[in-house]
Order: C-alpha cells, then structure tokens, then sequence
C-alpha cells in the first residue's frame, strides 16, 4: 500500500513536474552515492516530491536542496 501511495502522490502533478521530480532524484542519488531502488532512494524521491508539494517544482531547486540535506545528514552521521 505504501508504493501505491507514493504513486497516487506523483498524479497531482503535471508530466513536466513529475520528470523534474524524478530527474531530481535520480541525480541526489547519484550526488549522494545512493541507489534509487533502495530505502534511501525511496526517501530521497518521497522528499523531492514534498518539495515540489510545497510549491518548488524547478528540478536543479529540488536537486539542491535535497543534496544540501543529504550532506548535512551525512556529516552529522559520521561526527
């Protein structure tokens, strides 16, 4: 049912919010060195589309700011 509902979520946004979504979280993963199809992937594709839900629909935005996230969660993991 969780899967189902991340997919229900996607169907809110217009093809070209749902590629800058994607595309957004496909390159944080790739900037923080995590599968997509992982947990963490599932999270970092739940974020980018919370971002977009709260009105940033510009992929490098979304891209950002997920990467910016990332890293802070990073350094405080490994401190």
């Amino acid at each position: 049912m969780k899967g189902s509902r991340r997919i229900f979520n996607l169907l809110s946004y217009s093809d070209d919010e749902i590629e800058a979504i994607l595309a957004a979280a496909t390159a944080a993963c790739r900037c923080l060195d995590v599968d997509l199809n992982t947990e963490q992937g599932r999270h970092i594709l739940q974020r980018a589309t919370n971002l977009a839900g709260s009105g940033v629909v510009d992929e490098a935005k979304i891209l950002a700011m997920l990467c910016a996230r990332g890293v802070k969660a990073a350094e405080r993991n490994s401190a």
